[in-house]
Order: C-alpha cells, then structure tokens, then sequence
C-alpha cells in the first residue's frame, strides 16, 4: 500500500506541477496579448498624429484648411 499511495503522491504532485505551469504558461500569453493590444493602440495613436501633423504642415504651406 505504501508504494501505491507513494505513486498517488507523486501523480498528485505532478498534477500540481501541471496546473502551476498552465497558470503561469497562461499568464504570460495573457501579458502578451496585452503588450500586442497596447501596441496596436500605440500604432493608431501614432498615425492619428501623424496625421495631424502632416495636416498643420499642409495648413502652415498654404494658410488654408485642405
């Protein structure tokens, strides 16, 4: 009995291990995703802004709205 209670601790233990990787496994795609979105957000900005700059530029040539 020793021996199957052993291999049930071990199993339970690696069960444990498992479940610990997968939270952790599961975290990191989390911060990701996260990193992928606040980029996306950054990309928009920056283009929103490019825009506008290259608009006051157009505005400053002539002095007129386009």
């Amino acid at each position: 009995m020793a021996g199957l209670d052993r291999r049930g601790t071990i199993a339970s233990t690696r069960a444990q291990a498992l479940n610990a990787d997968d939270a952790e496994l599961e975290a990191h795609i989390q911060c990701i995703e996260h990193i992928r979105f606040m980029t996306c957000r950054f990309r928009s900005a920056e283009a929103v802004v490019g825009a506008g700059a290259n608009e006051l530029k157009w505005r400053s040539i002539d002095g007129q709205d386009p």
